[in-house]
């Protein structure tokens, strides 16, 4: 299956270093995709709590998307390190707002599974419209 960005439009996340943390690995691959299509840098892939924590430390994301849930563990770990960063994130689950139980995963921006690839640019953009903008790289000038 291809994803193919045909609108040509700005969602304004061109350059962003965005984490994703989910368990299934083909959701994580299409999220990464549909990001990749939009401009961003993809830091990381975590599917364990662990990793999404030492990838939050080391690859210094600039906006995030979390499933509530990774193989029974809670993602709030990961919330809370995101948070104390200053980094945005969305909650993307199949979790309702009564079933999370860390405030930090209750009070995040949140998507339902199965998620909309649209709604999800929309509210990743929407997020990052305030962050700090990524350097962009210069345009690159036709060789002779």
């Amino acid at each position: 299956m291809a994803i193919v960005n045909t609108t040509k439009r700005d969602t304004g996340l061109s350059g962003f270093r965005v984490l994703i943390v989910e368990d299934d690995f083909l959701l994580a691959s299409y999220i990464a995709k549909l990001l990749e299509n939009e401009g961003c840098r993809i830091v990381g892939l975590a599917r364990s709590v662990d990793k999404a924590l030492a990838l939050v430390d080391n690859s210094m994301p600039e906006a995030a998307i979390l499933d509530a849930n990774l193989a029974g563990a809670s993602t709030a770990p990961v919330a809370e390190a995101l948070r104390a960063r200053g980094v945005p994130f969305l909650l993307v689950t199949g979790y309702g707002e009564n079933d999370l139980s860390a405030e930090v995963l209750r009070q995040a921006p949140r998507l339902e599974k199965p998620v909309q690839a649209e709604a999800m640019i929309r509210t990743l953009s929407a997020l990052t419209r305030w962050a700090p903008r990524p350097p962009q790289p210069a345009p690159r000038q036709p060789t002779r």
